[in-house]
């Protein structure tokens, strides 16, 4: 709901994959999979392109602009900084807002497109554009947000929300919509069991996958019309479905699922091994492959056709929320991933990276290394 939730909702999550072992896993893996142990890649060291120091605190990067423009967005003491990909020249600065500073930060709470980047506060949100002072958004009374959320292609910023006042009507579990200075609700689950997790848009309207605790449900609109479908398996992971046309593709605790959401129709379900948690995915343009990756440090790729598995293999355990862009990067401790063609391929940095954001552009990763903005070759 507020950052204390969001952050509880990821500790309870971080508890639960520490209460398993690997050595079991790999058994699972190899029964479920029919998969080999792989070996974690031997990591090659990358070379700094440019380096800015900042004060902190560690923030993003998030990527902000387009063309001569790209670039990202860190925090430099008490103002958020979008500096060039190219050099790490300082393009704009905003104050940050009063209460967002000293928030803890993930990429499930902020929104990074080209031409904005969207961070859900406690009490509003703040729109960042490149040109533009910082616009502050006010949430609607009477509930509280769960710092979910996602941007249109209409500019609008669709939210998981829940409504706490009787005063507005029976307590709710909501997707809203903010637009033109106006929130608009666009679904009501009644009750204060479950929560919508990670709201997003598709070509013919929206989608979210509303968690019950023992079983998620998608749901979503078509040309304005409202669907909602129990999907296979356990409760939700927090992480958005990816979208490829009109096809979903869902990850629950337990069960990864493809969904046509313009026939309301499932096409495959494929169940994954208990416990694993395959949390972040996302389609991999590289491969044509729907790639999932597990707290646990295993991943796997799946045909988005008929589910079956294809490479898999293993890195070293760590939690991701989100990724950004594609291809993949994330850090951990003095090692960066680039998810590239065949595997994830670590490098190892000159220094300790403060947290595991980073953003790969045009042929350089953004990242923050020690307490500067940096860009490496990896």
């Amino acid at each position: 709901m507020s950052g204390g939730t969001s952050a509880g909702r990821a500790r309870l999550k971080r508890a639960s994959a520490l209460a398993w072992g690997l050595c079991g896993l790999t058994a699972t893996a190899l029964a479920v999979w029919g998969c080999r142990p792989a070996e974690i890649p031997t990591p090659s060291a990358p070379g700094i392109i440019w380096s800015r120091p900042l004060q902190g605190p560690s923030f993003g990067p998030y990527a902000l602009g387009q063309g001569t423009s790209e670039g990202a967005l860190w925090s430099d003491g008490d103002s958020l900084r979008w500096l060039r990909a190219t050099d790490g020249h300082p393009l704009q600065s905003w104050h940050w807002p009063d209460g967002f500073r000293d928030l803890s930060w993930g990429q499930e709470n902020v929104v990074a497109q080209p031409d904005a980047v969207v961070l859900l506060g406690a009490q509003s949100l703040a729109l960042i554009q490149p040109g533009q002072p910082l616009h502050l958004i006010p949430y609607p009374s009477g509930g509280a947000s769960f710092r979910s959320s996602h941007r249109d292609p209409e500019g609008g910023i669709l939210l998981s929300w829940r409504r706490d006042s009787a005063s507005l009507g029976p307590e709710a579990n909501q997707i809203l919509r903010w637009f033109q200075g106006q929130w608009t609700v666009l679904a009501t689950a009644p009750g204060r069991k479950g929560l919508f997790d990670a709201p997003r848009s598709w070509k013919r309207g929206w989608l979210a996958v509303f968690r019950r605790g023992t079983h998620c449900e998608l749901w979503w609109t078509d040309r304005g019309q409202l669907h909602h479908q129990r999907l296979v398996g356990g409760d939700g992971t927090g992480h958005p479905p990816a979208v490829a046309g009109g096809v979903a593709y869902v990850a629950s605790q337990d069960s990864a699922v493809a969904f046509d959401l313009t026939k309301s129709q499932r096409l495959w379900a494929r169940r994954l091994p208990g416990g694993f948690d395959f949390g972040v995915h996302g389609l991999n343009p590289s491969t044509q492959t729907w790639d999932l990756l597990s707290s646990r440090g295993w991943w796997v790729r799946l045909n988005p056709s008929t589910g079956t598995a294809g490479d898999q293999g293993q890195l070293e355990p760590l939690w991701l929320d989100r990724w950004q862009g594609s291809p993949w990067t994330f850090t951990k401790n003095n090692t960066l991933y680039l998810w590239n063609i065949d595997k994830p391929m670590p490098s190892v940095l000159p220094t300790e990276a403060s947290g595991l954001n980073s953003v790969f552009l045009r042929t350089s990763v953004l990242l923050n290394l020690g307490n500067a903005a940096t860009a490496i070759q990896p």
